[in-house]
């Protein structure tokens, strides 16, 4: 007859998780946040170069009026998401559902990081 002695010698242990340190917990989130923006900003400077300039190569004076579209959606969206709103029926009613669709997905923080970045490397 064999006996079970394994329910004697085993003690239960307990089983703890690390927890990420500071540097851990704080560098991922700003990474994505890093990644999110230029991602996003890609996506701003590519939409308004297809809608607003379909099949035109770029030369500096299509860049300088993006520059410029970037700039005032920028002004607008800081002043408030309906100016934002105001200024794309205004200006750029072509490409307002894909950037009021950005807006909505990813929100004003992110829209504004994303306005920045397209805004310094749209030349």
């Amino acid at each position: 007859m064999v006996e079970d002695r394994i329910a004697d010698t085993l003690h239960p242990r307990r089983i703890e998780r690390r927890t990420p340190s500071v540097e851990d917990r704080s560098a991922e989130p700003e990474e994505r946040l890093v990644t999110d923006t230029r991602i996003l900003a890609d996506d701003i400077l590519n939409t308004l170069r297809s809608k607003l300039f379909p099949g035109r190569e770029r030369n500096n004076m299509l860049e300088h009026i993006l520059r410029k579209h970037i700039m005032e959606m920028r002004r607008a969206l800081n002043e408030s998401e309906e100016e934002f709103l105001r200024y794309l029926d205004e200006n750029l009613a072509s490409v307002k559902p894909e950037m009021q669709q950005i807006l909505r997905a990813r929100g004003e923080n992110l829209m504004m990081l994303s306005l920045r970045l397209a805004e310094s490397h749209s030349f």
